[in-house]
């Protein structure tokens, strides 16, 4: 799975209790876990990437 935030393209992985949203730049990694417990879904996921400054 995808998500794409103006130019910037995201991976994501379903882990049991946390979502795992990865990026690399430049072949450095980052990586950031979010809980479910705020996204429970692939769709609410999506709105909290778009919305958040982190990303």
């Amino acid at each position: 799975m995808t998500i794409t935030k103006g130019e910037k393209t995201f991976s994501v992985k379903e882990n049991k209790k946390s979502w795992t949203v990865s990026r690399n730049v430049s072949g450095v990694a980052l990586s950031i876990n979010v809980p479910k417990e705020l996204c429970q879904n692939f769709e609410s996921l999506v709105q909290y990437v778009q919305a958040n400054d982190l990303f």
